[in-house]
Formats: C-alpha cells, structure tokens, sequence
C-alpha cells in the first residue's frame, strides 16, 4: 500500500470515527502532469492552494464534504470549476500554462499524409 494511500486511510477512519460515517476518499493519481489539485464531493469543488500540504487539502475537503452531507470525496483528476472560475479565458491557455510544458509526450499535431474519398451513395457520389 502506497503511502498516500496509507494516509488517506487514516484520514477516513479519523472522520468516520468522528462523524459515525461510512465516508471515502477516493485519490486520481497518474493522469495529468503536476501536483493534485482539485477536490470534489457532488456539487461542491475544492482547489488547493500552491502551498497547502496534500494531506491537509484533503483532510479539510473530506470535513467539509461531510458537513455537506456527501458520502465521497474525490481527490485529483479535472476540476469540477469552469476554466473562467480558474481565470483562465480558453481551453488552451490552460493547457499551455498548466499541462503542455510539463508533458512532453504528446506529440505536435500533424498534417494529414492523406485525403478521405469522395462519399459515395446508391445514386453515385454525393461529394465534389
């Protein structure tokens, strides 16, 4: 068991003792490039700030998930915010900022080397 793992099953065995609940914590690690950053619980979205310890993100989330009467707490992957809540005006700018430097395998976009075939239907070509 991982050490985040180990972690998270501390944080949820302390707020179910206190709050007699079944809560979980469920972490997405291993998608995107850069530290975890986003909490969600149903409706409601939390975003860590830069220099907030993972651990206490997450143990201050999963309270307040709880307090809103949620069962789960999903840690990393996408925000639940709009890209205008993160401050950012288009899809690629938060992508160039925030993803695109730090990962590097995704290679440049390419022309295509072919063009598709005129469609054809049962009265001839439909196309040009």
């Amino acid at each position: 068991m991982s050490d985040h793992k180990k972690r998270i099953a501390a944080i949820e065995a302390k707020l179910n003792a206190k709050y007699q609940s079944a809560f979980r914590i469920l972490l997405i690690e291993g998608g995107l490039p850069g530290p975890i950053m986003f909490a969600t619980a149903g409706e409601h979205h939390w975003k860590r700030d830069a220099d907030e310890d993972l651990e206490k993100f997450i143990e201050l989330s999963a309270t307040a998930a709880l307090a809103f009467g949620e069962a789960m707490l999903i840690v990393g992957g996408l925000s639940g915010y709009s890209l205008e809540e993160l401050g950012f005006a288009s899809f690629d700018e938060w992508w160039n900022t925030l993803v695109a430097p730090d990962y590097p395998e995704v290679p440049p976009v390419e022309e295509p080397r072919w063009s598709a075939p005129a469609r054809r239907s049962r009265l001839g070509y439909s196309g040009d």
